[in-house]
C-alpha cells in the first residue's frame, strides 16, 4: 500500500490512490472558513443551518466515495485470489504524526489504508480465502530476486541491486517479498494445522 499508487501487486498491477479527500480539500476549506465565520451566531440563524448542512453534506460525499472505491476493490481482490498477502502495517501510530510518516499521514487517512485492510479480511473469510499479515520490515530494501540488502529512501522509487543486477519498480519489489513471506508463513500455517491432526 502507498501514498503515490494505493495498491502495488507482485503482479506489478498499480491502483491508482483517490484521493478523495485531498480533490475536495480546496472546497472544504472554503465552506470551513465561511462557518467559522458564523459559528457565533445562534444555532436557528439560516445561514449557519444552511453552511453546517452543506459542510456536512461534503463530507458525507467524501466518506461515501472512499467507501464504494474500497468496497469496490477489496471485492476484486477476494473474488480473483484465494491468498492475499498483504503488509501488517501499525496505521495508528503511522498516522500519529510523531514518526518518518508525518508528512504522509494525511495521504494515508485520506486512502483509508485500515478500513480497506479490514474489508479484505472480512469479506476473505466469508470467502473462504485467505489474508495473511506479514511483518512490513525491510520490505522495500531486499532485493526480490536474490535478497540482497539494498538500503533506499522514501524518495528513491526505482530499486537497483547491485549484486544481482534487477532493477524494477521499489513498490513492485516490495509487494513480491510480501508474497514471498506471506506465502512462507501460510505454508507453516498449512504444516502445524497437518501435524496437528
Amino acid at each position: 500500500m502507498g501514498c503515490i499508487d494505493f495498491v502495488t501487486t507482485s503482479d506489478g498491477d498499480k491502483i491508482q490512490h483517490p484521493k478523495y479527500y485531498k480533490k475536495s480539500e480546496k472546497e472544504l476549506k472554503k465552506i470551513q472558513s465561511e462557518y467559522s465565520l458564523i459559528k457565533t451566531l445562534p444555532k436557528e440563524n439560516k445561514k449557519k443551518i444552511k453552511t453546517k448542512k452543506k459542510l456536512s453534506k461534503l463530507h458525507t460525499k467524501i466518506k461515501n466515495q472512499r467507501n464504494d472505491f474500497l468496497h469496490k476493490l477489496s471485492s476484486e481482490f477476494v473474488n480473483k485470489f484465494d491468498l492475499i498477502c498483504v503488509e501488517d502495517l501499525n496505521i495508528k501510530k503511522m498516522v500519529s504524526g510523531d514518526n518518518n510518516y508525518r508528512n504522509l499521514n494525511k495521504s494515508i487517512l485520506d486512502g483509508g489504508w485500515r478500513q480497506f485492510l479490514d474489508f479484505l479480511s472480512y469479506k476473505a473469510e466469508e470467502a473462504g480465502k485467505t489474508v495473511i499479515k506479514v511483518n512490513p520490515a525491510y520490505t522495500s530494501q531486499v532485493c526480490s530476486a536474490c535478497g540482497h540488502m539494498v538500503n533506499k529512501d522514501l524518495s528513491q522509487r526505482t530499486h537497483r541491486c547491485d549484486k544481482c543486477g534487477l532493477m524494477i519498480d521499489r513498490d513492485i519489489n516490495a509487494s513480491r517479498n510480501i508474497l514471498s513471506l506471506g506465502t512462507k508463513l501460510y505454508s507453516e500455517k498449512l504444516l502445524d494445522a497437518t501435524t496437528i491432526l
